[in-house]
């Protein structure tokens, strides 16, 4: 088993949870980036919090933790996690009647970490722990000691297993003893015993053979057991060890999907049956042929003969075989011509269509290079129904090319070329990015090549110095079905007269209407569903969004230098299911018609004084009629988007939706409420938002510090109110929210964070799970021991008195939830 060196080298990512011990419920131990790295618990408690304290980057060890035990190991999806069981001054020996008090299915989870060898020993622990180890659904053989003369397999009861993996230890005598049997050999009768191994997890769901176990198998082939849970199968191979297993095997797994074989050389033998060639037999079974796998990976490949005749008699004999993975040796280098020369067979025979398909996905300067291999490759990337045109790849910018007039001609002519080798013939995705430098002249001829030639996905990015013209006929295509724009495009000359009778995705990025021509522009896209808008200035000043079918919305003009408010924005779009609006705050929402809207993220960009207008409004210090219009009739927006299920508002949408308190809607439907906070703005409307979601299950906050003001109410504690009673203040809206998961980013170890923390720990009453997220590389947080030491003791107490499962995780990455908000 190889061990973590926590001192030498530096995880990319971890995150930690501190949970205290003896909760009654269980909890997360530790784990490290490897899930076979620190499977069993520490009881050396400075050697723990040494360990931590450098995964973690703290300058000093963790103060007053004793690590005591680790109870749990799972692999985080993407950033592998670092749970820590601690105690304050729990000792292991302490520990002890904990875990034996834990359910049969919890102690079993925590022991399926351990190996075979390991988790057998722990019966001597105690009569509960007997038979406990018999019960894990995990096997993990890797000791020769299985295969020792003296030892049996007596009794194998694994009926849970999934997955098991076998590495049993065989001598070069016994190898000899396995190829030319003797019945009346001790050794050779004891090694037969491992026969009921193998009959005792039949049931298992994932099976990991090495080349010695598969040898040892051969001499269970009469007495191989049916495995009808059996999914994923891996085989490791070298030369020194046969296959003879592998036909009866092979056969014995009716429900295998994937074969994973580590290597294809092995030793020769006349027993392997239709499992592979080597041999060449009139009869070679039925094998192969009963085998449902539909995927076949193959690892270390190394180029040779024999390993391309296999799979082209894999390729040959899987009937249900649709997918294949070669994976080329690292010590490929002696046998590159080689290996060259076979790879070019084995495409030689494939179907046009098929290596048409397989250039499909590179680039076009990718699928030209490859008319150098064969006469029969010299034209074929002319025939792949996709270009894709970068100049940036062409033109090697980063050596300084693209400034030589020569290059830039040569690029141009390579991208004639291209086009006039392929004709007529059918076009379905053109990929053109280019910029300053290639002629305009060219850039539209090429554009229409694609269009006349049926182009159904348009994607242009042309990058010039001053505005590009988009060629008219794009407007009147009757093929397109996603167009692309961006970036400085100008489609002010476009007639009036636009037709697009198939587009159903439009994204606009940095490109300009007329006035309008907006609403011209989506009259026109009759089954248009998705349309993305960015960094583009409205030059109409009133905007309406109407399309009966229009399902997707994306308006971003976050990017823009100067971002105007528009005089009205109205939405008749009832089949629209995602919103994402990012915009100066209109000065009215005339109408809103989104009854089907599933998710919507709303991001006003408001200027300072704005903000000061709308705390003004609260505070009662200036009229209605003295500030922005905007201001007041938000309330429109908010309750037209009211059947949302998921929602997301930035920091200043929070703020002005303070204007909305008394008009706030019901959210009958949201299930999950995502905040973006910043400490200079405010949650005047976060009580009663709260308070308007009957059935908020799940509630993210990134970033706990706010702009302090006495209208937060319950939703936090930054104002003290002695005058009213603890009831009182929990009543308005935590009391009444049903939240069961908060997940908190940004966090920061402060105090005022932690007294919030505690602040929702006592006023959310359906609190399970809270989760908080704190980086690695916060400045304060893992670099004062301090501060650490408080964290610690807090994370402890709210476990202790809470009944809700708190979790501190903490990454060397941005962990967040933002999107494109900010």
């Amino acid at each position: 088993m190889t061990r973590c060196d926590t001192t030498s080298r530096d995880p990319p990512s971890y995150q930690v949870s501190l949970i205290p011990q003896g909760q009654g419920k269980q909890k997360e131990g530790l784990q490290m980036d490897d899930p076979e790295d620190y499977r069993t618990g520490y009881n050396q408690e400075r050697a723990g919090r040494e360990a931590v304290s450098g995964i973690i980057g703290i300058t000093n060890p963790l103060p007053s933790f004793s690590l005591t035990s680790v109870l749990q190991v799972k692999t985080a999806k993407g950033n592998p996690k670092i749970f820590l069981n601690f105690g304050l001054g729990v000792r292991a020996s302490e520990l002890m009647d904990h875990v034996s008090n834990l359910p049969d299915e919890v102690i079993c989870h925590i022991l399926s970490f351990l190996t075979t060898k390991e988790t057998a020993l722990t019966s001597v622990l105690s009569k509960r722990w007997l038979n406990l180890w018999a019960l894990v659904p995990k096997l993990d053989i890797d000791d020769s000691v299985f295969l020792h003369p003296e030892e049996d397999y007596p009794k194998v009861n694994l009926t849970n297993l999934v997955v098991a993996q076998l590495d049993l230890k065989v001598t070069r005598d016994q190898l000899e003893l396995i190829r030319a049997p003797d019945d009346e050999d001790d050794v050779f009768l004891r090694l037969r015993n491992v026969s009921k191994l193998i009959n005792g997890i039949r049931n298992v769901q994932k099976l990991f053979f090495t080349a010695d176990t598969l040898e040892v198998l051969s001499l269970c082939c009469e007495s191989m057991p049916v495995f009808n849970n059996i999914k994923y199968l891996r085989i490791k191979s070298d030369k020194e060890h046969g296959w003879q297993a592998m036909p009866v095997l092979l056969k014995n797994c009716p429900h295998l999907e994937t074969l994973v074989l580590e290597g294809l050389l092995h030793f020769k033998t006349d027993k392997c049956g239709d499992a592979c060639d080597c041999i060449t037999r009139e009869d070679k079974g039925r094998s192969l042929i009963c085998c449902p796998v539909k995927k076949l990976e193959i690892n270390g490949f190394r180029g040779t003969t024999k390993e391309s005749g296999m799979i082209r008699h894999f390729m040959d004999s899987f009937p249900c075989l649709k997918e294949m993975e070669l994976r080329l040796s690292l010590s490929l280098n002696p046998r590159l011509r080689v290996c060259n020369k076979i790879l070019q067979k084995m495409f030689i025979n494939l179907p046009e269509e098929l290596l048409i398909h397989i250039l499909s996905f590179l680039t076009t300067k990718e699928a030209a290079s490859t008319s150098v291999l064969a006469k029969r490759w010299r034209n074929l990337f002319a025939l792949v129904r996709d270009l894709d045109i970068d100049d940036s790849v062409l033109l090697h910018p980063e050596e300084g090319k693209r400034e030589r007039e020569e290059i830039l001609q040569s690029f141009m002519g390579f991208v004639d070329r291209v086009l006039a080798l392929q004709g007529d013939s059918p076009i379905e995705k053109f990929y053109l990015k280019c910029r300053s430098g290639v002629e305009t002249r060219r850039v539209d001829r090429w554009i229409c090549n694609a269009l006349q030639r049926g182009v159904s996905d348009l994607d242009l990015f042309i990058d010039f110095q001053n505005l590009y013209w988009l060629p008219q006929e794009v407007s009147v295509s009757r093929t397109l079905v996603e167009l692309k724009v961006g970036s400085g495009f100008d489609l002010h000359w476009w007639p009036n007269d636009i037709h697009l009778p198939m587009l159903k995705t439009l994204v606009l990025d940095s490109s300009g209407l007329r006035t309008g021509q907006f609403q011209t522009l989506l009259t026109a896209c009759p089954v248009l569903e998705e349309l993305h808008m960015t960094n583009m200035l409205w030059m109409n000043s009133n905007v309406t969004v109407s399309s009966p079918i229009l399902k997707e919305l994306t308006i971003d003009l976050q990017g823009c230098c100067n971002v105007a408010s528009l005089k009205s924005l109205s939405f008749d779009a009832p089949s629209l299911v995602y919103l994402y609006y990012c915009d100066a705050l209109a000065e009215d929402f005339p109408e809103v018609n989104l009854k089907n809207l599933v998710e919507a993220q709303i991001c006003f960009l408001l200027t300072q004084g704005q903000i000061e207008q709308a705390r003004a409004l609260n505070n009662n210090d200036v009229l209605v009629d003295d500030v922005f219009p905007g201001l007041g009739n938000v309330c429109k927006l908010i309750i037209g988007i009211k059947n949302v299920q998921e929602l997301y508002l930035s920091a200043d949408t929070l703020e002005v939706l303070s204007r909305c308190c008394e008009a706030m809607p019901v959210f009958n439907n949201l299930k999950l409420l995502v905040i973006w906070s910043d400490k200079n703005r405010g949650w005047q409307a976060m009580p009663v938002l709260l308070k308007k979601c009957p059935h908020l299950e799940t509630l993210i906050i990134e970033g706990l510090l706010h702009y302090v003001t006495d209208k937060c109410g319950a939703a936090c504690d930054c104002i003290s109110r002695d005058c009213i009673s603890q009831e009182e203040k929990g009543r308005s809206s935590l009391a009444s929210c049903p939240v069961k998961k908060l997940e908190i980013y940004e966090f920061g170890g402060t105090v005022r964070e932690l007294e919030m923390i505690k602040h929702f720990l006592d006023y959310f009453p359906c609190l399970k799970e809270m989760e908080i997220y704190a980086q690695a590389n916060n400045p304060t947080l893992f670099k004062d021991p301090e501060i650490s030491e408080r964290v610690g003791k807090m994370m402890y107490l709210y476990n202790t008195l809470s009944s809700c499962s708190v979790q501190l995780f903490v990454t060397q990455v941005d962990c967040t939830v933002k999107s494109s908000v900010e």
